[in-house]
């Protein structure tokens, strides 16, 4: 037997997903079960859409408020941190955007200037899939000979964690020290942040 879809026998579609009943409380048949779902698919997608299509939009203004607008009115009030009425604290704070430049260049520079030790290095050792075998020996030897396999392709990669680098340019930057430029992007703002009352 086929059904066809009538949208005078399904239920009223609300956001109980998982409707069994119709409108006089009998069983809603499959059919009608299946319209509810579809229906209910298709409306959380044009949300997620709606959502995503806004999250850069509202990201925006939250950091004019809380970059530009709530600073400026604390620093008119010559306040860096207040108590609101309902117990949330705002305070005033420098934040830090830090990257490197170039690839090799700026480890360098690390290395020479006793910060090596921010630097992660992974070693990354690729074979064929059908090399399995050799990549497990190969893993077991390096732990235990600290040699190389001649047919590996080996891939070494310096970097610095993201959060690493900002804390230590902030910690430059606290101290009047320089970080150079040819190496680092580097910016600092101040941001109000809110911490709600517990």
């Amino acid at each position: 037997m086929t059904e066809t879809y009538n949208p005078d026998s399904v239920a009223e579609i609300g956001h109980n997903s998982g409707a069994t009943e119709g409108r006089g409380g009998e069983p809603l048949r499959p059919l009608a079960r299946l319209a509810n779902l579809v229906d209910r698919a298709r409306r959380d997608e044009a949300l997620l859409e709606f959502m995503l299509a806004n999250v850069e939009t509202l990201n925006e203004r939250l950091n004019v408020i809380r970059r530009e607008l709530i600073p400026d009115v604390m620093r008119e009030m010559q306040l860096t941190k207040v108590k609101m009425n309902d117990g949330a604290v705002v305070e005033l704070g420098t934040q830090v955007h830090a990257s490197i430049i170039g690839d090799d260049e700026p480890f360098k520079w690390l290395d020479a200037n006793g910060f090596g030790g921010l630097i992660k290095t992974d070693v990354i050792v690729q074979y064929n899939g059908d090399k399995r075998a050799t990549a497990n020996d190969l893993v077991v030897r390096l732990k235990n000979e600290k040699i190389v396999d001649e047919d590996a392709s080996i891939v070494s990669k310096a970097s610095v964690h993201a959060s690493t680098l900002k804390s230590w340019v902030r910690e430059r930057f606290k101290n009047n020290e320089t970080v150079p430029v040819e190496y680092f992007n580097t910016s600092s703002f101040v941001e109000a942040k809110i911490k709600e009352k517990k």
